[in-house]
Parts: structure tokens; C-alpha cells; sequence
């Protein structure tokens, strides 16, 4: 393994060590709130040498890029219809990693593509990399806004593990964080 990716190998070693809730996962073939996190925040991945794993991180990653551009864009209808597709396929992967629930379930009013779009989107606000100027204010709520979408994707995993919880049948896109590069630009010319 190249030496740069030694901390990523010991996050995993703890991925695989530990009870701390948001390091564990209770779904096999998912990726835990801290593995989702790093690859949206692009911290460089090993692969964990599973198939649904690997692509739904990658495809996290690749929503982070996504905002990122959207908010250099003046232009975002194909940045969001290629989000579009990135979420289709994570709520693909979820649906083939999870055993399918009972009719009686209840069902999250948000599918876990989406979840993964809003949290690519608050990493993207809360990171070094952010291609616009934020306040210090702006970056530290993005943050708390990971927190939480992280928090509530450990539970969202936890319900889907003990079966209490079913995945919507249907992909909405979420509203991104920001607009879009052309909304920044007539805010500040107003």
C-alpha cells in the first residue's frame, strides 16, 4: 500500500475495530456516516474490496464533484441531470445490499441518494476546497449540518439493518445547499 494512504488504512482498521456507531454499519455493502464523509470530503479511499461499497463511495465522491462545479456554473442543467444519475445508481446499490423489508415498515421519506447528495453538498460548503468565499459562521454550520446528516444516516442504516424501515420507491433530487453559480452572481450584483 502507498504511504499516503496510511491514515486512510487505520480510519478503515477502526471502520472494522471498533462499536463507535458512526464507524460501524450495520448494512454490509453500504458505507458507514465516516467512509460516506471522507469520500464526499475527497479524502483518497482503498478499496474495501466490495463491489456496492466501492461504487457507492465513488459515486459519492463524484456528487461532491458535482457541487463543487455546480457552484462555479452559470449553466447547471447538465451538472444536475448527471446528479440525477449519480443518486439513481446509490439508491440502486441500496436496494441490492438490503434484504427487502416488511410491507408493515415504515418508509424514509428520503432515499439514500438523496441523503448522500445533501451530505456531498454541506462537505463541499464545509471544506478546504470550496470554490466560493465562506464566513467563518457559514463554514462552521455546514459542518454541524454534516454532523447531523451523519448522524441520522447511522440510524437510517441502523433501521434498515433491523428491518423497521423501508427506502421511498421513487428518487427525488434534493434542492442543492446553494444554487448554482449564475444565483451567486445575481446576488451580488443586487
Amino acid at each position: 500500500m502507498a504511504t499516503g494512504n496510511c491514515a486512510l488504512q487505520a480510519v478503515i482498521e477502526v471502520h472494522t475495530t471498533t462499536d463507535y456507531a458512526p464507524w460501524t454499519n450495520p448494512v454490509p455493502g453500504l458505507p458507514s456516516a465516516v467512509l460516506l464523509e471522507h469520500a464526499c470530503r475527497g479524502l483518497p479511499l482503498v478499496s474495501a474490496g466490495e463491489p456496492i461499497l466501492d461504487a457507492a463511495l465513488e459515486l459519492a465522491s463524484e456528487l461532491a464533484e458535482l457541487h463543487r462545479e455546480r457552484l462555479m456554473r452559470l449553466d447547471v442543467d447538465g451538472v444536475d441531470r448527471r446528479r440525477r444519475m449519480c443518486v439513481g445508481a446509490i439508491d440502486a446499490l441500496a436496494v441490492a445490499a438490503l434484504p427487502p423489508p416488511p410491507e408493515a415498515a415504515r418508509e424514509n421519506p428520503e432515499s439514500i441518494g438523496a441523503i448522500v447528495d445533501r451530505l456531498a453538498s454541506w462537505c463541499v460548503l464545509a471544506g478546504d476546497a470550496c470554490p466560493i468565499r465562506l464566513s467563518a459562521t457559514a463554514v462552521a454550520a455546514a459542518g454541524e449540518h454534516v454532523d447531523e446528516l451523519c448522524r441520522g444516516y447511522t440510524v437510517l442504516l441502523d433501521e434498515l439493518a433491523d428491518r423497521s424501515c423501508r427506502l421511498p420507491t421513487t428518487t427525488t433530487l434534493p434542492r442543492p445547499t446553494l444554487t448554482s453559480g449564475r444565483d451567486l452572481t445575481l446576488r451580488r450584483c443586487l
